[in-house]
């Protein structure tokens, strides 16, 4: 979409000199990566904070993420989940963790963008074996450790954390039942607590327990056994009296039952019923979410589906080699499997039948499935991975169904994948670390609404507001925790003589944070208080120019009935009153970009008059115009402009030395300046052959320029240029 124009007020085009404007030509070897893919105007485009990823948005409908040091693509948001037409702007969050982007269908959107460190760390006092989430809040956790103890992270954090002690060995299992953690350790006890850390219930396993499933209710506890058998305990509530609470079967205290463990005495415990799931060990089993069935893993190469009210075998899901993991969708319509030939294969519950599978890259230890998302993750060696499974009913899998949507790394060896109520989720280490991680999926995690087109985005220092300027000329903030708009702003809106709304096309935030700058069709630029809303000042428009009036020498006829005027006295001189210089004048037209100062004292504004230029913020006058040497003045008295043709994008260095902007020379050329923001001086400009610059973004370290550009003559793609900062 091409941005709507304003009848100029200028006379003529620009003139060039004689030589043309063509300027100094880019050096060779400038070029440093072309980042392809995007069928039409590249729009928009961004560096993430540490520089390690480019953003860009294109008249195409995608934004796509690339490495910034190969130029692989690493992810493409589109499709369904997708803008419904063109994406006019892209911004990063301040951690870099988040998108923002504009569009055409008249949203703005935020997307989750992949990382691989994670949101948070937990330190424990040993290896981390299993961990399991407290469906109450969904964000409560509890952390199995090799020393036999268990920690709780009460709503995710560590304050407050307790701890619960009392097995003699590592803790292999980990489940959480109603009210209450159970704990299954190597001392071959199963254990019962409540979230204060005191103790409900204690038995003896009698078998090594190789995998635990708790009822949804809390009432019952599967576990899977080395000799083939799936037994069931019935368990007490919360509220039985802590450390006076018998063993099944026994009246044995926990102090004797302890006791009893230490003399090597074990108290008998007796299941309220059990299974022989087959010959062999079982590795590990998972209980429906609604507590019906249970899904056992092996013997052999099969997880077989049991009616967990009778025990009885429903059927089998093969695994293509000996099953490693299992893992029931949260609907509880799909079974994923895993096994030792390091493939995954899904099947519908309702009839076994399978529905896809792909190649995991090695044998994966466990599965689990998001929350809400189409998204699997599974362990495979030293790395938690996430694919997508996304499938519609009844269909084939299509081909992206087992694309690794994220990979996260592990120094050491990581179990227990187990996602918290809002999508994270948490992975236990060998290295003593818990790690919460956030997954970016391809669909975006927050969608605002607007009357028309969204042309600029920009998030606030926390991540936490963003603001947007949309073609129906206000400027609103959105609270992304709430998901709704914070503050809406009539920022553009004439309304005398009749109301006229004047697009946004560029926000940007103060250094401190508080403050907003729009900029838009009605040739101005305005600073708003975002907590009040109110407006702090106008960067104003040119006055229209006036021609100089006309006059007509009287005839000499009537001359003679003049009055006779006396002279001047000598004592009488001639007054005259003091012109008051204005400084340079506003933009004459539509203005596309404004960029900021580190310092906030500045800021540079790029027109469709051609012009660049850059204002005092305290005073709201032009401090300085960018006038190009190559090319004349248009109007009488004022600076030549500084680009051949609009200037859609300008950036300030990291330094604040120079100002680079970018633009295009008629329909199929580039035009991109350097300049220096001390005096205005140009130390580089030329023409450039990859399409007309629509966007501009600097690296961080400001050594290197990203460009966005149109298709170029004869060139069916639009291109990203990352090249060397030219003229520094």
């Amino acid at each position: 979409m091409t941005r709507p124009a304003v009848t100029l007020i200028l006379a003529t085009a620009v003139t060039a000199a004689a030589g043309g404007f063509a300027g100094q030509p880019p050096p060779s070897g400038d070029i440093v990566l072309v980042l392809k893919g995007h069928t039409d105007t590249v729009e928009a485009v961004a560096v993430s904070p540490d520089g390690n990823r480019i953003a860009t948005a294109g008249f195409d409908g995608t934004v796509r993420l690339f490495e910034a040091a190969t130029g692989a693509e690493v992810r493409r948001y589109a499709g369904e989940a997708g803008h419904k037409g063109q994406v006019l702007a892209v911004a990063f969050s301040a951690r870099g963790d988040q998108l923002a982007t504009g569009g055409a269908d008249n949203t703005a959107r935020v997307w989750d963008v992949p990382v691989e460190v994670p949101q948070k760390t937990y330190p424990t006092t040993a290896a981390a074996t299993r961990l399991a989430v407290s469906p109450a809040d969904g964000k409560t956790f509890a952390v199995a450790q090799s020393d036999g103890a268990v920690k709780v992270f009460p709503a995710g954090e560590e304050k407050g954390a307790v701890e619960l002690k009392g097995h003699a060995g590592a803790v292999t299992h980990l489940a959480r039942a109603g009210a209450t953690w159970v704990t299954v350790g190597a001392d071959g006890t199963v254990r019962q607590w409540a979230d204060d850390g005191k103790a409900v219930s204690a038995r003896f396993a009698g078998t090594a327990v190789t995998g635990v499933a708790a009822a949804p209710n809390g009432a019952a506890l599967y576990t899977a056994t080395a000799d083939g058998r799936v037994v069931v305990w019935n368990l007490p509530p919360a509220a039985v009296v802590p450390n006076a609470v018998p063993a099944v079967g026994s009246g044995t205290t926990f102090a004797l039952f302890d006791a009893a463990l230490k003399k090597g005495n074990p108290v008998p415990a007796v299941p309220a019923r059990e299974w022989v799931a087959g010959a062999g060990r079982v590795g590990g089993l998972v209980l429906a979410p609604d507590g019906g069935r249970v899904l056992t893993v092996g013997p052999g190469k099969e997880c077989a589906q049991w009616n967990a009210a009778n025990g009885q075998k429903e059927r089998a899901y093969e695994t293509g080699g000996d099953a490693t993991a299992a893992a029931y969708a949260k609907d509880g319509q799909r079974v994923a499997v895993a096994g030792a030939d390091g493939t995954v294969r899904l099947y519908l519950a309702a009839d076994g039948k399978l529905s896809g599978s792909f190649p995991a890259g090695g044998p994966v230890s466990e599965l689990a499935f998001h929350p809400t998302l189409p998204l699997l993750v599974g362990t495979v060696k030293n790395a938690a991975t996430v694919w997508t499974v996304a499938q519609q009913p009844g269909q084939p899998a299509p081909p992206e169904f087992g694309r690794v949507v994220q990979a996260f790394p592990h120094p050491k060896g990581v179990a227990s994948p187990t996602f918290t109520a809002d999508g994270q989720f948490l992975t236990a280490g060998a290295d003593n670390t818990v790690r919460r991680f956030r997954i970016a999926s391809d669909a975006p995690v927050k969608t605002f609404a607007h009357p028309n087109l969204v042309d600029s985005v920009a998030f606030d220092d926390t991540g936490n507001v963003l603001a947007t300027g949309c073609h129906d000329g206000s400027l609103r903030l959105w609270d992304l925790p709430k998901n709704a708009a914070s503050k809406t702003i009539a920022a553009h809106v004439a309304t005398m003589p009749q109301t006229v709304q004047h697009p946004i096309y560029a926000v940007a935030w103060s250094p401190d944070f508080k403050q907003v700058f729009t900029a838009s069709y009605d040739k101005s630029i305005k600073l708003w208080d975002v907590a009040s809303g109110n407006l702090v000042r106008e960067f104003k428009a040119a006055p229209d120019p006036r021609p100089e009036p006309k006059v007509e020498e009287p005839k000499k006829d009537d001359k003679k009935d003049e009055p006779k005027k006396d002279p001047p006295k000598k004592d009488e001189p001639k007054k005259e009153e003091p012109k008051k210089d204005p400084g340079p004048p506003g933009h004459r037209d539509q203005v596309f970009s404004v960029a900021v100062s580190k310092d906030g004292k500045f800021l540079a504004s790029g027109s469709s008059d051609r012009s660049v230029k850059v204002w005092d913020v305290a005073t709201g006058a032009v401090v300085r115009d960018f006038a190009n040497p190559d090319f004349k003045p248009v109007l009488p008295g004022e600076p030549a402009p500084s680009h051949p043709g609009w200037v859609h994008a300008v950036r300030f260095t990291p330094d604040g030395a120079f100002v680079v902007s970018g633009g295009a020379v008629g329909t199929r050329k580039g035009y991109l300046a350097v300049w220096r923001a001390a005096d205005g001086k140009r130390v580089y400009g030329a023409e450039r052959d990859g399409g007309p610059v629509r966007s501009v973004a600097v690296t961080p370290d400001g050594t290197r320029l990203v460009l966005g550009c149109a298709a170029a003559k004869g060139k069916p793609e639009a291109e990203v240029v990352v090249i060397k900062l030219p003229g520094k």
